[in-house]
Parts: C-alpha cells; sequence; structure tokens
C-alpha cells in the first residue's frame, strides 16, 4: 500500500533528524513552518500549506499573509494576519504569534489553497484599501503589482467598495483601488 507524500513535509510527516538530514543534503528547502522538495516550484498551494502548518482551527489567512499565499509578497510576515469568525472564538485555541482579526468572510470571499481557507485576491485587496495608513512601502507594491497581474480581483474589490458606501472609509479606499487600477493601466 503506498501513500502519497505531501508537497509540504513538517515533523508531522517525518522524525525532525530525517528533515534535517534531508535539508542539509539539498534535497528541501524551508518554507514556512514546513520544506518543499528542491526540485519543486513553489506555488499557492505550497505556501497556502506551510502557512496552515501554523494555523489552529479555521483561521483564514488574510491581508499580508493572503499576499503571500497569492505570490505577490516574497517574504512570510513574520506574524501572520489570519481573520477568524465570530463561530470559531467559541473553542480554544493557542493564538500566539498571531494577528487576529474577528470578521465574518463569506465562502465566495475565500480560497481553498493547499488544503486551508485564504482569503481570496480580490477580498485582500478590498481589506487592504481600508486598512488605515500608513500602508507599508511592500504592501503597497504587493498591491500594485497584484492589480497589475489579476485586473479582475481588483476590479471586483472596486465593486465590493461600491457595495459598502455607506462604511467609514469607503471614499478612501475607492481612491486608493482606484490608483491602483491607474497605475495598472500604465
Amino acid at each position: 500500500m503506498s501513500s502519497v507524500i505531501p508537497p509540504v513535509l513538517s515533523h508531522r510527516d517525518m522524525p525532525i533528524a530525517e528533515l534535517s538530514a534531508l535539508r542539509l543534503d539539498g534535497e528541501v528547502f524551508a518554507l514556512g513552518a514546513g520544506v518543499v522538495g528542491a526540485d519543486e516550484p513553489v506555488t499557492a498551494h505550497h505556501r497556502a500549506a506551510a502557512l496552515g502548518l501554523r494555523l489552529p482551527g479555521k483561521l483564514v489567512p488574510e491581508r499580508d499573509s493572503a499576499l503571500w499565499v497569492h505570490g505577490f509578497l516574497a517574504v512570510e510576515p513574520s506574524v501572520p494576519t489570519v481573520a477568524m469568525t465570530r463561530t470559531d472564538r467559541t473553542y480554544a485555541m493557542n493564538m500566539q504569534g498571531l494577528a487576529v482579526r474577528e470578521t465574518s468572510l463569506l465562502p465566495e470571499e475565500c480560497a481553498e489553497l493547499g488544503g486551508i481557507l485564504v482569503a481570496s485576491l480580490w477580498r485582500t485587496l478590498y481589506d487592504l484599501a481600508f486598512q488605515p495608513e500608513p500602508i507599508s512601502g511592500l504592501i503597497d507594491d504587493a498591491m500594485r503589482d497584484a492589480a497589475h497581474a489579476r485586473p479582475r480581483a481588483l476590479a471586483a474589490a472596486l465593486g465590493r467598495v461600491a457595495l459598502d458606501a455607506r462604511n467609514p472609509g469607503s471614499r478612501t479606499a475607492a481612491a486608493r483601488l482606484r490608483a491602483l487600477e491607474r497605475e495598472a493601466c500604465t
């Protein structure tokens, strides 16, 4: 009976000594809390699976963590930003080392990648547009890259801001997203 090796390995899959030997031999490299085969191209599924190793329960990576999973940030944020629904706070979990935001994410606002739910790119752009100033240069550049690479995600974020026109900060969020749209067109 054969089993399929997961694309991201951790201490749950094999002893730490074996993982360390694989790293020393150059067979794998570190990705988040796991390791990936050296000959394997790293995709959003790999980054999501690696981040999922650190997350308890049904926490959903969002904002800068979602930008990293989607491939628009080069380095994983040292403190993952995650969303928690109100129903998920009913059981105890260790949230040390996480930036947790309580919110309601609808199923269509998430994508399943690497075995976990991750905020979709349009929802990530939407949330970051509402983030109070200042947004770091890295996040701003990643948002610009995402808007340029995926104009549909930017259009969806703009559409959602238009629907939420009564929310505080919606005018500023719309202006940020329209500026990204102008930059993406040039």
